[in-house]
């Protein structure tokens, strides 16, 4: 999520949005057409977001703003961009703009850090009559989830919760936050959540790797700075891997370095899907221009997928909406880091659409 606010959004995005020319809505791999599915948008407001997340987009913005100004603008833009209906540069304008087929939409619940977008805020808007492309069929499908606080005495209502919503034909997925709420990967109480997934057939997304909005100084000694790194190191996960072999876990971002703070856990995700074939890659946000701008970090990633005989089980998700225009420039980096790697049309089609399309059970809303 943090990708939406890496460039320094300002009061002016808005307009220089309104004054590009749109992207082509024809995306196309070795000069046939693809159509990409991606899994991880965001929707939202500014005024949802937790204290933490508030002020981290408010420093990307020009120091000689003043602090109302910088609510404001933020308020306004960010708005406009986070709602999926949102004129000119909502997620479902982003989308079709960026050539894609479908996109899902994430519930979170972080109320110190990034906010709460509820699985009923989420259901609404896939409920929407306007969630509906030219030809008739769904733009979004959701992934539901749950908040972690108080899960001592609030779980067992959070499953209930998390069953209620996955009964909802538009939720398809879960997407869990440990990283977020600063909770370990591994915490044994949170195991019920993996039997729910099994229960209705869906898959577990889980953000491994660090977080641009919270940095491991932040966190002060040595033991503190631990804890918070098994929020998001995918070896935590192991347990619940091998002992839920039914279930489908997506480890999002790789495990990818974005403080560059020496913690890269890209290797043990590999390890994991190559030992597990319950595991499941997504490809977002380490492409972006901020953290990848030279496109080493995507060629490198899709070689080593490639590589390993793992492209059945890798899907495509930028992690936006991101900047104006920037849901379109995520896709062109992917399929451009493919056509250097020397992927097939095949390839690229099964990593774009058709691993997700299995994987979600899409095929009724396609």
């Amino acid at each position: 999520m943090s990708k939406l606010w890496n460039r320094g959004l300002t009061a002016f995005a808005c307009a220089a949005a309104l004054s590009n020319p749109a992207f082509s809505a024809t995306k196309t791999y070795l000069g046939m057409p693809v159509e990409p599915i991606d899994i991880h948008m965001h929707p939202g407001t500014y005024q949802d977001m937790g204290p933490k997340g508030k002020a981290f987009v408010k420093a990307a913005l020009p120091d000689f703003l003043p602090d109302f100004l910088k609510g404001l603008s933020l308020s306004t833009v960010g708005n406009m961009m986070l709602d999926p209906y949102g004129s000119f540069i909502g997620i479902k304008s982003e989308c079709e703009k960026a050539g894609l087929k479908m996109c899902g939409l994430f519930a979170v619940y972080a109320p110190d850090t990034w906010g709460v977008v509820s699985n009923e805020y989420v259901l609404e808007k896939l409920q929407n009559g306007k969630n509906r492309k030219a030809d008739g069929k769904p733009m979004f499908f959701g992934l539901a989830s749950v908040r972690m606080q108080n899960w001592d005495m609030a779980g067992p209502t959070e499953l209930a919760n998390l069953r209620k919503a996955l009964r909802q034909k538009w939720f398809r997925g879960i997407k869990l936050a440990f990283i977020h709420n600063s909770i370990p990967l591994d915490d044994p109480q949170y195991d019920g959540i993996y039997g729910v997934a099994e229960e209705f057939d869906v898959p577990v997304y889980h953000h491994v790797g660090s977080s641009p909005l919270q940095k491991l100084s932040d966190f002060g000694d040595a033991e503190h700075q631990k804890e918070y790194i098994a929020s998001y190191d995918p070896s935590r996960l192991e347990g619940a891997i091998a002992a839920h072999p039914n279930v489908k876990f997506i480890l999002g971002h790789m495990g990818f370095d974005f403080n560059k703070e020496g913690y890269d856990f890209s290797k043990t995700v590999y390890d994991l899907a190559e030992r597990y074939p319950n595991v499941y890659l997504e490809i977002s946000a380490f492409g972006d221009v901020a953290f990848d701008p030279e496109g080493k970090n995507m060629d490198f990633a899709l070689y080593a997928m490639k590589s390993k005989g793992l492209l059945d089980r890798v899907l495509y998700g930028s992690d936006g909406p991101g900047a104006p225009g920037g849901t379109g420039k995520y896709v062109d980096a992917v399929l451009n880091s493919m056509d250097r790697v020397g992927y097939s049309y095949a390839e690229a089609e099964a990593v774009l659409s058709k691993n997700t399309v299995r994987i979600f059970k899409l095929s009724d809303m396609l």
